[in-house]
Formats: C-alpha cells, sequence, structure tokens
C-alpha cells in the first residue's frame, strides 16, 4: 500500500510541476559532473554555456542515477536504444576517418 501512495503522491508532484508556472522548465542538452568530499554536483550546460550548478549530497546523486537509470530502461522498452551523447558524437567524428 506504501508504494501505491507513494507513486501517487509522485505523479501528483509530476504533473503539479509541469503545469505550474512557477516551476521553471529547463532544456539541458548537455552537462558535467563531479563530486568532493561532502557533494556530488551536475552543471547544466546549454549551447556551451554553464547555466545552473546543481549540488547534492551523494546518497541523493546516487538516488537520482538509479531513477534515470529506470527511466532510460522504460523508454528503451518502448522506443528502443537511446544513444548516449559520446556516442552520438563519435558516430558524427568517427575516430579512424582520415584526415587530410
Amino acid at each position: 500500500m506504501a508504494d501505491d501512495n507513494s507513486h501517487n503522491e509522485d505523479n501528483e508532484r509530476l504533473n503539479f510541476a509541469f503545469k505550474s508556472p512557477l516551476v521553471p522548465k529547463i532544456y539541458m542538452n548537455s552537462f558535467i559532473t563531479g563530486f568532493s568530499n561532502t557533494e556530488t554536483f551536475l552543471i547544466h550546460i546549454q549551447n556551451g554555456v554553464p547555466q545552473q550548478v546543481f549540488l547534492m549530497p551523494h546518497s541523493a546523486a546516487k538516488s537520482l542515477a538509479e531513477s534515470l537509470n529506470k527511466t532510460i530502461m522504460e523508454v528503451e522498452n518502448i522506443f528502443g536504444e537511446v544513444k548516449t551523447l559520446n556516442k552520438l558524437n563519435d558516430l558524427r567524428n568517427p575516430k579512424n576517418e582520415p584526415t587530410s
């Protein structure tokens, strides 16, 4: 029963976040990650320019990673493989391509 309540609360928060004009909607097409002794950080990059820094405890970062992995697995089950940014860059710029 607790899982159902938690799922319902998550859905309510999700709906609120997407519908509310008070919650900013941010598009991110690149990022940098790193860590200190006490925190993990994610720097939001937009068109090559840093926009925001997200700081979080390591436990929150690990929970975020697990949640993102679960979401991507669900997306791939429906739509097929999602290529990483590194893989897309490799496809655009093959390393074995002859140079002139």
